[in-house]
């Protein structure tokens, strides 16, 4: 069972999708920057750990590193 604050800290998490979108970036650029130290939080699941990216964390490491927020980020990713 979920308590209400994992809850609320999972709809705040996008996936690498959401994060291409809102940079306007490629797959690969997303994982060189991942590589480069964007932050990313992996979360575990029974079929495979999936990549997600908290909004505020990388829109500050974006900053730091001279990326820019080119497009708006489509819905949160929701918890099933």
């Amino acid at each position: 069972m979920k308590t209400a604050a994992l809850q609320k800290q999972l709809d705040r998490l996008i996936t690498v999708k959401q994060a291409m979108y809102m940079f306007d970036v490629s797959q690969p650029t997303i994982q060189s920057w991942r590589d480069k130290g964007m932050p990313t939080v992996i979360v575990k699941s029974k079929e495979r750990p999936a990549i997600r990216f908290v909004v505020d964390d990388i829109k500050a490491w974006a900053k730091e590193n001279g990326k820019t927020v080119r497009g708006l980020i489509r819905a949160p990713l929701k918890a099933a």
